[in-house]
Parts: C-alpha cells; sequence; structure tokens
C-alpha cells in the first residue's frame, strides 16, 4: 500500500502485477480497475473521557488520559443523544439511516494525536504523534507528563474512508490534575453549618464539584454527566436542589481560594525546574485534602511549603532560595511547620486506609 499516491477524482485507475518464472518469461497481469469517487467524509464527533458519548472537561490523571468518538461517516440525524435520566446515555445510532449509507462513506481506519493546541497543525500532535488505531473508535495515551491545572489539551481524530477522503476532528479539550481544593472545601463548610444523613453524601460530593467546576473551569461539566459518573444514583434534578441549598447554606460565598492557584503561581518564579518538582508539589496538595491537620494553615503557606519539600527531595542545592522568598513573603521558618506536617503524611502512606 502506498500512502503518497496524488489520485484524482472520478479516473479510473488499474493494477498491474508483473510477474515473471523461472524460465525468465514475464507476463503482466491487470486488475479489474477502480473508480476514485472522493466523496467528501462525513465528520464525526470527538469526546474527551472515557464516558461514551460525553465529552469530560478534566481529566484526574496527569499519566493517562482517554478520548472516545463516534459518527464519522454516518448520514446527518444518525447520532442520537440520549439522555443520562432514561437510562441510556451516550450516543445512540439510529441503524435505520445506515442502511442508506455510501459505502464509499465507510471509514477504513483511524489516527489519533494529542497536542496542545488545535489551531496549528505542529501542536495538535506535539504530546502524542498521530496512532494508527485501526477501527477501534476509543483510545487511552500512557506514561505522558501532563501538566497539572494550567492550560488544555486536546485529541484529534483523523478518519480515512474507503474512497481516500480525511475527515479531521478536534476535541472541545480538557485539563489534567484536576485536584478537588475548591470542591472538597466547600464540603467541608457545608458540613459544619449542616448536617448530612450518609446514604446522601455522595450526593453532597457532586453538588460541590458541580459548584467548584463552574468556579474554577472554563467548561462546567453538565449535571447529567457528574449523575452518570455515579451511577444514576441520583437525578439532575436533585443535584440542581442541592447546589440552590448549599449557596444558601454559605451565603453565596464562594470565596475559596485553591493552594492550587498559588502553587501555580509559584511554579512560574522558577522556570528552569524539571517538571517532576510540579507533579510532586501536586501530589503533596492531594494528600492534603484527607488530613485534618492541614486545616490550620492557609493555602499560600500549603502551596508553598508543598513546593519547598518537593524542591528539597529532589536535592535541589537551594531549596528555597530569596527569589521564592521575596515573591511568595515566606522564609524557611515560616514553612516548617506545615512542612512537618506533610512529611507526616508521607511516612503514614504505606499503613493509609486510603490507599488503594
Amino acid at each position: 500500500m502506498n500512502d503518497e499516491l496524488q489520485m484524482l477524482n472520478g479516473e479510473l485507475y488499474y493494477s498491474l502485477l508483473r510477474v515473471t518464472n523461472a524460465l525468465d518469461y514475464t507476463y503482466i497481469l491487470r486488475s479489474n480497475g477502480v473508480t476514485i469517487k472522493q466523496d467528501p467524509l462525513m465528520p464525526g464527533k470527538v469526546f474527551d473521557g472515557d464516558v461514551d458519548g460525553y465529552d469530560l472537561n478534566f481529566l484526574r490523571s496527569e499519566a493517562m488520559v482517554t478520548a472516545n468518538w463516534d459518527g464519522f461517516g454516518l448520514p446527518v440525524n444518525t447520532q442520537v443523544q440520549v439522555d443520562v435520566i432514561s437510562g441510556n446515555p451516550g450516543v445512540h445510532v439510529n441503524q435505520e439511516n445506515i442502511d442508506y449509507q455510501d459505502k464509499n462513506q465507510d471509514v477504513v481506519y483511524y489516527e489519533v494525536a494529542l497536542g496542545t493546541d488545535r489551531r496549528f497543525p505542529k501542536t495538535r500532535d506535539n504530546i502524542v504523534p498521530f496512532t494508527n488505531v485501526d477501527k477501534n473508535t476509543s483510545v487511552t495515551f500512557y506514561d505522558l507528563e501532563l501538566v497539572p491545572s494550567r492550560g488544555m489539551y486536546y485529541f484529534t481524530v483523523k478518519a480515512y474512508s474507503a474512497s481516500y477522503s480525511v475527515a479531521m476532528v478536534t476535541s472541545n479539550g480538557f485539563r489534567v490534575g484536576y485536584d478537588g481544593g475548591v470542591s472538597v472545601a466547600l464540603i467541608d463548610r457545608f458540613l459544619v453549618l449542616k448536617g448530612v444523613k450518609l446514604q446522601l453524601l455522595q450526593l453532597l460530593g457532586i453538588t460541590c464539584l458541580f459548584i467548584a467546576a463552574k468556579y474554577v473551569e472554563r467548561f462546567p461539566p453538565e449535571v447529567a454527566t457528574l449523575c452518570h459518573l455515579t451511577d444514576n444514583s441520583f437525578q439532575p434534578a436533585q443535584v440542581l436542589k442541592l447546589e440552590i441549598h448549599v449557596l444558601k447554606a454559605l451565603n453565596f460565598d464562594l470565596n475559596i481560594t485553591d493552594p492550587t492557584v498559588f502553587l501555580d503561581r509559584f511554579l512560574e518564579i522558577e522556570t528552569n525546574q524539571n517538571k517532576e518538582i510540579a507533579h510532586m508539589s501536586q501530589y503533596l496538595l492531594d494528600l492534603s485534602l484527607t488530613e485534618a491537620r492541614f486545616t490550620v494553615y492557609q493555602s499560600s503557606i500549603m502551596a508553598a511549603s508543598a513546593m519547598y519539600l518537593s524542591r528539597k527531595l529532589t536535592d535541589i542545592d537551594d531549596p528555597w532560595n530569596p527569589t521564592l522568598a521575596y515573591y511568595s513573603r515566606y522564609s524557611e521558618k515560616d514553612l516548617a511547620a506545615c512542612t512537618k506536617a506533610y512529611s507526616k503524611s508521607l511516612l503514614k502512606l504505606p499503613t493509609s486506609k486510603f490507599q488503594v
């Protein structure tokens, strides 16, 4: 197979096979020919995340991300988005429309890439180059080193039809390493003010996540998507009702400072440091979410201490240089108590009940 041929639409092409036998006799076989009919391939839809037919705007892992897609080559109005409430989430396909599909619209294979900007060819695949996934309609990329909280990432899917037509679609984009700091803070503040039955704690969790996402994210998730993640244990109407209840209890005060915001700023000060510092600092902030001892510390000092300890563990000569001290307004002495708390959390990890 030669992917570099420049064949013209509507032209008839033949394949020739030259055969030479042991007697040095040569003869040529010719195929019946094929006419190139290059109808534009109908584009489909690309969804970030592993929930088929739904687009997630943040993915938890910084090392493993998933995308799924559908609809390439299908006639218009073939795909139907079914509401999560029905119990059949995702994209459903009208089989009757497929029966009338032009066979030239059949997809032969897909190529998928991951990049940081969908506007330019060079940045559509600067994280993972275009990879042939055959006819699969989902992919998972492993062993990545994506930067948490900052920047957007995009999946790009190229579909190749039987008539050599190509359709390229890029996802809406997603962020990684969503630490849940704002949503956890909302849950904590609400539980201080109001009591919640154990069976409704998960509902409170996705409700606070929904509020936090609208507060932090550029593209918050749909309520139905959050309900689907709980295996449809709750309905969107319940989330919206509890959202009002939570906001009233908090007096609509969402002025919650997430440590990640400070960490992002501190990481920008030292532009030449490796990604390991960012990942380790974010990991320490994640550990603090399940520890009551961190409730006494301000978000800024938690971020600074996490970065300080990360730099110290990676054997940097000057873990807290004058530049970091100046912009953070914290000295090493100021960070001592919080750094010690992080150290205790690290030491108890092997016996932690939160181990998976």
